[in-house]
């Protein structure tokens, strides 16, 4: 429960600042209201993943040279967090093609989810 409330509070102190900047750019560049608020949701949803699955932020940030040579090896264990973690991403997969043309196709979606997960994992 404490997770959910320290991520509520990174959402709501990173809304602090983004959204007077997307206000801004959203005058030079978007010209669409819908548009902004889409990317602003998508912000606070990856905010959100970030806080939620353990990502360091820069409070607790220490550097540790060990290697996790096998990033997977909990998924298998703990089924239901895998299913839970995959279900934690299925926005993702609906927010890329709505933003951006580029990933308008599963193939690209696909990689964008492997690279993302694998980065997430690789630094926890």
């Amino acid at each position: 429960m404490y997770r959910i409330y320290s991520a509520l509070i990174e959402i709501v102190a990173a809304a602090v600042f983004i959204i007077p900047i997307w206000c801004i750019y959203n005058k030079l560049c978007f010209h669409s209201w819908k548009r902004t608020i889409i990317y602003m949701v998508f912000g606070f949803y990856f905010t959100a993943v970030l806080a939620l699955v353990g990502f360091p932020n820069i409070a607790s940030l220490k550097i540790d040279f060990a290697v996790n040579v096998i990033p997977f090896l909990d998924m298998v264990s703990d089924f239901i967090n895998a299913c839970l973690n995959i279900l934690l991403f299925v926005p993702f997969g609906f927010f890329l093609p709505i933003l951006w043309d580029k990933f308008r196709n599963i193939k690209n979606i696909a990689l964008m989810g492997f690279i993302v997960t694998s980065l997430i994992e690789i630094t926890k």
